[in-house]
């Protein structure tokens, strides 16, 4: 997770529909922006706005998918898998635990193939 990211992005993103359904859909499987459009039923500029603050947040991974023909493109898959949020004297305090370790990508990655 970027390190400036604070309680207040992370919550207003959860907050949105359209961004908790988009990390439901990019959980299951990489999709491209137009398979999560069509999986949550949502425009396609609407999924590219939510896709590009996910990422920016940590919450969302963009992986270039390989094609054989060449024509490669942008997949999306979920990073986050906790969230966890602390009020102690006064203050919140979050934690996020992300899928950001590289072997653990690779695997999900190789299992999704």
């Amino acid at each position: 997770m970027p390190e400036d990211v604070d309680v207040r992005t992370v919550v207003g993103l959860l907050d949105d529909d359209y961004a908790r359904d988009i990390l439901a859909a990019a959980s299951e499987e990489t999709r491209s922006a137009k398979e999560l459009a069509e999986a949550i039923d949502a425009s396609l500029p609407t999924v590219y706005r939510r896709v590009d603050d996910l990422v920016d947040a940590g919450l969302l991974a963009e992986e270039t998918e390989l094609r054989s023909d060449g024509n490669h493109h942008s997949v999306y898959v979920t990073t986050l898998s906790r969230v966890e949020l602390t009020l102690s004297e006064g203050t919140f305090e979050m934690q996020l635990e992300t899928k950001t370790d590289v072997a653990d990508r690779f695997t999900d990655m190789f299992e999704r193939l």
